[in-house]
């Protein structure tokens, strides 16, 4: 939304593939998360053409594998991080507050701009109407439930894995119906709220995102009960990347909660960009 207000465009820089993490561990441990290293080695070896044309990186503190890679990131282009508190009571949402006005206040110090707080309202609109589209879309797995078995994919970001374990699984005979996954519908559940206050609607708004990184996370545990239930789950798929602590961790309580009081299958699958554990 403020980068929208600041007349700019946001895009996620490249992470989908094994290709450019060799050149990545040359300076990133091997134990690494396949996301980060391909992040990084894209940067690393220039060929993400959204990290070459970008005027500065914006990141955030939601692992701490990013929050170090981003010190490495900065040697190459201005990066510029977001400190996310991991709790959500009400000094943590002061202090998201802060940093909501401190990236503002870098962008218009960046561009050499004002940002004014109708500009940022009519982010907001944006942004929601793009949400609710979206959301539309990705609920479309709760019609016409079919006679296969209907998968709930949950975890990690799954843009490096998709072929090897979400096209494995529809061609071995389920559906994968919804995803409560970073780049499913989790963000898209919650709008900005357009009658507050803009600082405080967007901190509310981001702050309870049920990413792994928060603690307790027992919203999430919710959400996912929710899902089963709207989209008809007949089981639960749970995409783990190595080293990724928070959600490995996190694990346990969505395979407790949905074997031992849904009372369906899940399957919780631990991989890396390679395609050496495909079989």
């Amino acid at each position: 939304e403020l980068i929208y207000a600041a007349g700019a465009l946001p895009l996620g820089l490249c992470a989908f593939t094994e290709e450019p993490i060799p050149a990545a561990e040359a300076n990133l441990p091997r134990n690494l998360c396949p996301l980060i290293k391909a992040s990084y080695g894209f940067a690393l070896t220039d060929t993400c053409p959204y990290f070459y044309f970008s005027d500065f990186i914006v990141g955030e503190t939601t692992c701490d594998g990013k929050r170090k890679m981003f010190e490495l990131l900065n040697d190459i282009k201005e990066t510029y991080v977001m400190q996310l508190p991991h709790s959500r009571d009400e000094k943590s949402l002061a202090f998201w507050k802060d940093q909501i006005v401190m990236l503002k206040e870098k962008l218009e110090s960046f561009y050499g701009i004002t940002i004014t707080e109708e500009q940022i309202r009519a982010a907001i609109r944006r942004k929601n109407r793009e949400r609710e589209t979206m959301r539309s879309y990705l609920e479309l797995g709760k019609l016409n439930p079919s006679v296969r078995p209907r998968l709930l994919i949950t975890g990690c970001p799954n843009g490096g894995v998709r072929e090897k374990i979400i096209r494995a699984a529809e061609e071995l005979g389920a559906d994968v119906v919804a995803f409560d996954t970073c780049n499913g519908i989790r963000e898209k559940v919650e709008k900005v709220d357009e009658t507050r206050p803009v600082y405080d609607a967007l901190a509310e708004k981001y702050l309870n995102i049920n990413c792994s990184v928060m603690s307790p996370n027992v919203s999430r545990i919710r959400y996912i009960g929710s899902m089963i239930d709207e989209y008809r789950v007949d089981g639960v798929v749970e995409i783990i990347l190595q080293a990724c602590h928070t959600y490995s961790v996190e694990s346990y309580s969505v395979r407790k909660f949905v074997t031992g009081e849904r009372h369906i299958p899940y399957l919780g699958i631990e991989t890396d960009y390679s395609k050496a554990d495909s079989g």
